[in-house]
């Protein structure tokens, strides 16, 4: 499973879209699905909304939370036009809001099933609600809890790290993954 800020959307922009971000995204997400690995990618929406001044426009934390969600469908969406011009023809956005003409609804179970079908799956949710696919990493072919992998995606993320770095210290960093949990390791 793979964590995609909003920011990695907007690049040195800071906010909407740069017309690039999503191309390197892809490019990222199709060289891991390339090596035969399941993929997830948990989409986030910062580059188009923010939750802080929300009080003052009278919106409240549910109408933000709501917000949020589509902004991480418009995401996901912006995500898999270059996957599937890269050949990647099998790409599912799921969502917690019903939107049938764009999305899948998120039911685990299916999640599960398309990954097992080799299908990367796209999950459009607000940040609260992508904390509960914890459940969906589990069942997932990559070991451990791999947070984020794209480079430069979050941060200046450049690996893959076993397990969340900021709750686990000694989280083993991998510099890339293979096929069959075969990993290499930058030491």
């Amino acid at each position: 499973m793979v964590k995609l800020s909003g920011a990695a959307f907007a690049g040195t922009a800071g906010a909407g879209t740069d017309p690039v971000c999503p191309g390197r995204l892809a490019d990222e997400v199709a060289s891991v699905h390339e090596l035969g690995v399941q993929i997830a990618v948990v989409v986030g929406e910062g580059n188009y909304f923010r939750r802080t001044p929300t009080g003052s426009w009278g919106i409240g934390r549910a109408e933000a939370d709501e917000i949020g969600v589509l902004g991480t469908v418009m995401n996901a969406l912006m995500l898999r036009g270059p996957l599937t011009v890269r050949g990647e023809s099998d790409v599912r956005v799921m969502t917690a809001i019903a939107m049938h003409s764009v999305a899948e609804p998120f039911i685990r179970l299916r999640a599960n099933r398309h990954l097992r079908r080799g299908r990367i799956v796209l999950l459009a949710r607000g940040h609260r609600t992508a904390l509960r696919d914890r459940r969906l990493r589990r069942g997932a072919a990559v070991p451990g809890a791999v947070r984020r992998c794209a480079a430069g995606a979050k941060r200046g993320v450049d690996g893959v790290d076993g397990s969340d770095p900021k709750t686990h210290p000694d989280a083993k960093r991998y510099a890339r993954a293979s096929p069959a949990g075969r990993r290499s390791s930058e030491g």
